[in-house]
C-alpha cells in the first residue's frame, strides 16, 4: 500500500468516528433535554397540586352580600343559610340586646313559607367573638327555655331549678344547699321549712293580685303565667317575658300559638280573630258599641 493510500484511509476512519461523536453527542443532548423537559412537567404538576390544596373557597355572606373565605363562615346547619361571623356576632347581639329567644336564622325569618327554619345554636355561638356579656346574657336566655333562676333575698345568691318542676311547686326552697330560705312562690313571703308553717301561710297578696286583675280586666300570660295589661291595641298579644314566645287573645285568655316564625304566628292568629270562623274580634268593642250593633 502506497503512502497516499494509506493516509487517505486514516483519514477517512478520522472522518467516520468524528460524525460517530457528533451523532453521540446529539444523543445525549436530545436525552438531556427530554429529561429537563420531563422534570418541568413534574414541577409545574407539583405546583398545580400545592396551589389546589392551598386554594380556599369563598363564598357570599347572606347579610352582607360580601365574598369572603371559608375560613370566615358561620354556618347555620339546619337551613345551610352562611354569614360572616362579623354579620353574624352583630345580628346576635341585636337579639340578646331586644332578649329574643331561640333567635331564628335572619334568612329564615326574613323569608315567607319556611319549611325548615334554622335556629342559632350554641356550637355556632361559640365560634364567635361575643363580648362576655352578650355571652352570659345568651346562656341565660338558653336556660330560661328549660329552667327558671331563683333569686333567694337570704343568702343573697341565685340557681336555676328546673322549669317543669317550678310549676308543681307552692313553696320555693332555696337551691343552695346550704341556705334554708323557704318562700312562697305566688307571694313572695318567708315561710318556715316545715309543712304545718306553710299549712298556716295564708298568701294575702295573692288574693289581692288576683282580685285587682279581675276588676282591670288583665290576664295572665297562658305561657309563663306573667301578668300582662293591654295599654291599647287590638286582642293580639306578645308575651315579652325573655323565652316564652308566647301569643294568646286578651279578650278570652287562651294560647293562639307559641313561636317565633311569623308565618306560623301570622296563620294561628288569623284563624283565632277570623271575621266569620274566628272565636273573638281582634279589635276591642266597648260594651255600649256591642249592644247598639
Amino acid at each position: 500500500m502506497g503512502v497516499v493510500e494509506a493516509e487517505n484511509q486514516a483519514r477517512a476512519r478520522r472522518i467516520q468516528e468524528s460524525e460517530l461523536r457528533v451523532i453521540q453527542e446529539r444523543e445525549e443532548a436530545e436525552q438531556l433535554q427530554r429529561e429537563l423537559d420531563q422534570q418541568r412537567r413534574d414541577q409545574e404538576a407539583e405546583f398545580k397540586r400545592i396551589v389546589e390544596e392551598n386554594r380556599q373557597e369563598m363564598f357570599e355572606c347572606s347579610i352582607c352580600m360580601d365574598e369572603h373565605l371559608v375560613d370566615d363562615v358561620a354556618l347555620v346547619e339546619k337551613c345551610g343559610h352562611k354569614f360572616c361571623r362579623e354579620c353574624m356576632t352583630d345580628y346576635i347581639g341585636s337579639k340578646l340586646t331586644e332578649n329574643r329567644f331561640p333567635i331564628l336564622c335572619p334568612v329564615c325569618q326574613a323569608e315567607s313559607d319556611v319549611q325548615d327554619a334554622g335556629f342559632i345554636q350554641r356550637g355556632l355561638v361559640d365560634q364567635l367573638a361575643l363580648s362576655q356579656a352578650q355571652y352570659d346574657s345568651w346562656i341565660d336566655l338558653e336556660l330560661s327555655q328549660y329552667s327558671v333562676m331563683l333569686d333567694c333575698r337570704k343568702c343573697q345568691s341565685s340557681g336555676f331549678v328546673d322549669s317543669e318542676d317550678y310549676k308543681e311547686l307552692q313553696y320555693i326552697y332555696c337551691p343552695l344547699g346550704d341556705c334554708d330560705h323557704v318562700w312562697c312562690k305566688a307571694c313572695g313571703q318567708t315561710v318556715g321549712p316545715d309543712q304545718e308553717s306553710q299549712k298556716l301561710h295564708s298568701c294575702d297578696g295573692e288574693n289581692e293580685l288576683n282580685a285587682l286583675m279581675e276588676a282591670e280586666g288583665w290576664k295572665n300570660c297562658p305561657g309563663c303565667k306573667t301578668p300582662i295589661e293591654r295599654i291599647i291595641g287590638c286582642n293580639h298579644m306578645a308575651c315579652g317575658t325573655p323565652g316564652c314566645n308566647m301569643h294568646f287573645c286578651y279578650k278570652c285568655g287562651d294560647s293562639i300559638i307559641r313561636s317565633v316564625l311569623k308565618d306560623e304566628i301570622k296563620g294561628a292568629v288569623n284563624a283565632h280573630f277570623h271575621q266569620t270562623t274566628g272565636k273573638c274580634p281582634l279589635f276591642f268593642i266597648p260594651a255600649e258599641d256591642e249592644g247598639t250593633s
